[in-house]
């Protein structure tokens, strides 16, 4: 079973969040914060 909901690295691309996202299951990509002053993003 796979989360509603996962984790990529900050550094990750936008095809590589969209390619995450087309896993069943999956319905949105959050990037971790590459630093302490990053804004938090989804890909949905």
């Amino acid at each position: 079973m796979f989360p509603d909901v996962v984790t990529l690295d900050g550094c990750a691309t936008v095809a590589a969040a969209v390619a995450v996202v087309g896993v069943e299951g999956i319905r949105g990509v959050i990037p971790d914060r590459r630093r302490e002053d990053d804004a938090y993003g989804m890909v949905r």
